[in-house]
C-alpha cells in the first residue's frame, strides 16, 4: 500500500499477493452458500468512526453464495485473481476476473440483490 492524499493506493498485483487472515467459513450475514462450504480470508485496512464505511481485502474459495444489502448497504468489487460472476434476482448476469490490465471492477448499489 502506497499513503496518498486521498488515503492508501493499492495495486492489482500488490493486493492479489496479501496475505489474508482466515475469517471462517461463508455465512451469515455475508449471504447464504448454495454449494457447500466454501473458506473466507481477509485484511482489514480502514473504517469510519461509524463503521458505515469499511475498506479492505476479501477473498472466498469457490462456489455460489446468495446475498442481499440492506437498504443503506452497497459494495465495490476489484477482482484481482480468479473470477466472479454476479446474477442479479431476475436480472442481469455480469462475468468479472482479471482477464486484462486493469481488471474488472463492479460497484453494488444498496437496492440490489444477487447471487
Amino acid at each position: 500500500m502506497t499513503p496518498t492524499m486521498a488515503g492508501m493506493r493499492v495495486g492489482g498485483d500488490e493486493a492479489a499477493s496479501a496475505t489474508l487472515e482466515d475469517q471462517g467459513p461463508f455465512g451469515p450475514p455475508l449471504g447464504e452458500p448454495l454449494d457447500g462450504p466454501m473458506a473466507t480470508a481477509g485484511l482489514p485496512w480502514w473504517h469510519s468512526a461509524d463503521d458505515r464505511v469499511r475498506t479492505g481485502l476479501w477473498s472466498c474459495t469457490g462456489g455460489r453464495f446468495h446475498t442481499a444489502f440492506g437498504d443503506d448497504e452497497g459494495e465495490f468489487i476489484w477482482v484481482v485473481s480468479g473470477s466472479l460472476t454476479c446474477a442479479e434476482d431476475g436480472g442481469l448476469t455480469t462475468a468479472l476476473g482479471p482477464v486484462r490490465k486493469p481488471s474488472d471492477a463492479l460497484p453494488f448499489v444498496a437496492w440490489k440483490r444477487a447471487s
